[in-house]
């Protein structure tokens, strides 16, 4: 599919580590509905995008649009979240625990992608560099 062999796709990987953080999160809030709802909700909406994000990258396509469509999509799932205490439906807590694990998962994205785009950074550069002195 044109993917370039230099970078692996990084999100199978931050999927189950990050989902792995959410069962924990939720573990430490004691297992209370709305925060559950809101830590996975934020996990589930969080993993999506980057898989969106990271197969942008992976390909070598420009990541603009999937980007700013995985912006609107967690912006979607506040907003859906915000809905649902204002109707009476759902209490602060699940807003309260989309907002912090969005936080901390957007912070884990950012990571992640700073140690993925660095090494395939290093490895371009290498190739590049094994390139140019192997022809003269």
């Amino acid at each position: 599919m044109g993917s370039d062999p230099a970078r692996r796709s990084g999100a199978p990987g931050y999927a189950v580590v990050t989902l792995l953080g959410a069962g924990l999160a939720v573990a430490l809030t004691g297992g209370a509905p709305e925060r559950t709802w809101g830590i996975f909700a934020a996990w589930l909406i969080q993993a999506v995008a980057f898989w969106r994000l990271d197969g942008a990258l992976s390909e070598r396509r420009d990541a603009t649009r999937v980007w700013i469509a995985g912006i609107a999509l967690r912006a979607g799932g506040l907003g859906v979240a915000a809905l649902l205490v204002v109707t009476g439906w759902a209490g602060r807590d699940l807003v309260v625990a989309y907002g912090i694990a969005m936080l901390a998962l957007l912070l884990a994205e950012g990571g992640w992608l700073a140690r993925d785009l660095s090494r395939t950074a290093g490895r371009g550069a290498s190739a590049e560099l094994d390139r140019t002195h192997s022809t003269g």
